[in-house]
């Protein structure tokens, strides 16, 4: 017998330096703000004045979108799989996308093979728009030197994410074709592995560029990253939420007042209690902080002494017992709504997930297949 450790199921690479910018047909979009150190780079690059600070902006706006689109290219073959982008990480070397369910072998790599190649062309297409004008002086502001540039980046963002090292999609691709022959989790560790060597003998092989130590760092930290989701996925992926739900919990009436719901949470176990009418129907859920937030404001008059829990209670997606768990990690291991899903079955609510109890869950099922 040995002891399991099960990995946190949080986001990959640096979450906190994420900022949701929008979203695309459902798809969130999130931008990593280490996109403000290449607007700093190429300012310096292009002279350091207002000028070039103008033309650093627009360039990282161009390279942003062409990130995106990068990502988009992803949902060519997805589509015709029936498989839904949920979110997608927009980094400056590429993406890190979610999907509702786990792509197979085949479809992973078709997915990941095809966004790269998809960039490569609308690179293509942007350099023959110079109809053969090379700028002669690359650090001058100018409209061709942006779009000498915007081309020359998709160019190298198709190159570059042809590299069999995660984050980016050759090493999607490698796994893809692995998975073929080999099970899940051992076609991602050997891809993981793959990966840093490769990352590792290019560091040494330009030992004086700082670019590749700040390549290297990012791939070692995706490989974490990607070893805990890879761990995650093995446990979770197919599983319905009616296996992992809570179903010993308090809740709370719609007609319970502020003060009332902080009398509880202060006694229970769980982070949030769920808000239903008197048929039993979910309304959503309320956590401490809020109630406390409530009740401070009532105290001092601001607001109705009156006022439900119905009125300010968080709405949380509510789902079937039979849905996919896989679909809804991203609200569970979310850090900035509630990371809480109810389960309602015939509108009546009858348990709760929440990211303690997928990872009480992993921790058991690991120990289970261990022993």
């Amino acid at each position: 017998m040995r002891l399991v450790t099960v990995p946190k199921i949080d986001d990959p690479l640096a979450t906190n330096l994420l900022v949701k910018v929008g979203a695309v047909n459902g798809i969130g979009i999130y931008m990593h703000l280490s996109f403000v150190l290449v607007v700093i780079v190429l300012y310096l690059l292009f002279g350091g004045n207002i000028e070039s600070f103008v033309f650093s902006v627009l360039l990282t706006c161009f390279m942003f979108l062409s990130v995106v689109l990068h990502a988009f290219f992803h949902l060519v073959y997805l589509r015709k799989a029936g498989i839904r982008m949920t979110e997608t990480l927009i980094y400056p070397i590429g993406v890190v996308s979610r999907f509702n369910i786990v792509p197979d072998g085949v479809i992973e790599a078709l997915t990941f093979l095809i966004a790269p190649f998809g960039s490569i062309f609308v690179g293509t297409v942007l350099i023959s728009l110079l109809n053969g004008s090379w700028p002669s002086d690359l650090f001058v502001v100018s409209y061709d030197n942006l779009l000498f540039f915007v081309a020359l980046f998709n160019i190298f963002l198709g190159l570059f994410n042809l590299l069999p090292v995660f984050p980016l999609d050759g090493a999607r691709v490698l796994r893809g074709i692995l998975s073929i022959f080999l099970q899940y989790e051992t076609a991602s560790n050997i891809s993981i592995f793959v990966g840093i060597l490769i990352a590792i003998l290019l560091t040494l092989s330009f030992p004086a560029s700082p670019l590749s130590w700040i390549f290297l760092f990012f791939a070692i930290l995706s490989a974490t990253a990607e070893t805990s989701m890879t761990k995650v996925i093995s446990l979770v992926a197919g599983r319905p939420v009616k296996e992992v739900m809570e179903v010993d919990f308090k809740t709370i009436s719609v007609d319970a007042s502020p003060i009332d719901a902080v009398k509880v949470l202060k006694k229970v176990h769980h982070d949030f209690l769920p808000v239903v009418t008197a048929g039993g129907n979910p309304r959503g859920v309320i956590n401490l902080e809020r109630a406390l937030q409530f009740t401070k404001l009532q105290n001092r008059g601001i607001l109705l002494d009156n006022l439900k829990i119905g009125n300010i209670a968080i709405k949380v997606p509510v789902v079937e017992p039979e849905s996919i768990l896989w679909e809804y990690l991203p609200e569970i291991t979310s850090t900035t709504t509630p990371a809480v899903v109810l389960v309602s079955k015939n509108g009546n609510l009858i348990g709760m997930v929440t990211r303690n109890s997928v990872e009480k869950f992993m921790l058991i099922v690991d120990f289970l297949r261990s022993n």
